[in-house]
C-alpha cells in the first residue's frame, strides 16, 4: 500500500492506489491523453528507469506525432519531474554528451529531437544508439590521451515524423495525437507549489521503491509468446515484474 500523507485533496486520492504502478500510471494520465496500452507502456518506461542498472538494455522512450500540440513537451517535463537525475536537453554538442552521461548516468529528455541532426551526425547517433545497452561506451582522444566514457543510460525523446532506424528499433514508441476538448486533462504547471510537491511524492515512492527491490528483479523471465527482439523483452520484463 502506498504511505500514506495529509496535504491536499489530490494527495488524498493519490494514496488510494494501490501500488506504485497505479499512482504512476494515474500522474501521467492527468496531464497526457493517451491511449490506455499506450499510458501503461510510458508508465512502466518511467518505473524501469529507476532500476535501469539491473538490466542489460534500457529501452529508448521514443515520443512521436506528426505535428505539434499533441503533448510531446508536456510529457518531457512531466518526465523530468518523476525521473532520478533527469536531464532535459537541447542542442547538446556531440562533446558534452559522452561526459555528462560517464558522469551521472542522468535520464536524458530531448524535446524536438527531429531539429537534431542525426542523418549527418554519425558521432552523435553512436551515442545515442550505444547507450541502449549496458557496457556500451564511446572512445575520445582527450589531451592525446584515449580514454572511455560509458554511454548506459534512459533517454526519452520527442520527435514530429521519424527518427532514424537504427534508433527506432531501439525504442518503445508512442505516437501522439491532438487532445479533443473534452478531454479533461488537467494543465501541466511547473510554477504550482502544490503540484510540484505531488510530483516530488511520486518520484520519493518510485525511489523507495527502487531502493528495496534492487537486486531482487528477475531480470531474464521466460517470455510470453509473441515478444521477440531486445526492445520487446526489456519492457516485458518490466510487466512482468511490476
Amino acid at each position: 500500500m502506498i504511505a500514506r500523507v495529509k496535504t491536499s485533496r489530490l494527495h488524498r486520492r493519490m494514496t488510494r492506489c494501490q501500488n506504485l504502478f497505479e499512482l504512476a500510471e494515474w500522474t501521467l494520465r492527468r496531464f497526457l491523453y493517451l491511449e490506455e496500452h499506450q499510458l501503461a507502456a510510458a508508465t512502466l518506461w518511467v518505473l524501469r528507469c529507476f532500476v535501469f542498472r539491473d538490466f542489460q538494455h534500457t529501452p529508448r522512450l521514443a515520443l512521436l506525432s506528426p505535428t505539434r500540440g499533441c503533448g510531446k513537451s508536456v510529457m518531457v517535463n512531466l518526465l523530468a519531474k518523476l525521473r532520478p537525475r533527469a536531464r532535459k536537453l537541447g542542442s547538446e554538442t556531440t562533446a558534452t554528451l559522452p561526459r555528462l552521461i560517464d558522469r551521472d548516468a542522468p535520464t536524458l529528455l530531448l524535446d524536438e529531437a527531429d531539429n537534431l541532426n542525426f542523418a549527418k551526425d554519425g558521432v552523435l547517433r553512436s551515442i545515442v544508439n550505444d547507450g541502449f545497452e549496458n557496457g556500451g561506451v564511446r572512445m575520445l582522444m582527450i589531451n592525446g590521451e584515449l580514454r572511455e566514457f560509458r554511454s548506459f543510460a534512459p533517454l526519452a525523446f520527442g520527435a514530429i515524423g521519424r527518427l532514424p532506424t537504427p534508433l527506432m528499433s531501439r525504442s518503445v514508441v508512442i505516437n501522439m495525437c491532438r487532445a479533443p476538448e473534452n478531454a479533461g486533462l488537467e494543465r501541466l504547471s511547473l510554477k504550482n507549489p502544490t503540484l510540484l510537491a505531488e510530483l516530488d511524492f511520486v518520484y520519493c515512492q518510485a525511489f523507495d521503491w527502487a531502493q528495496k527491490i534492487r537486486g531482487q528483479l528477475n531480470t531474464d523471465p521466460a517470455m510470453p509468446d509473441g515478444f521477440f527482439g531486445s526492445c520487446c523483452r526489456s519492457l516485458a520484463r518490466a510487466v512482468l515484474d511490476r
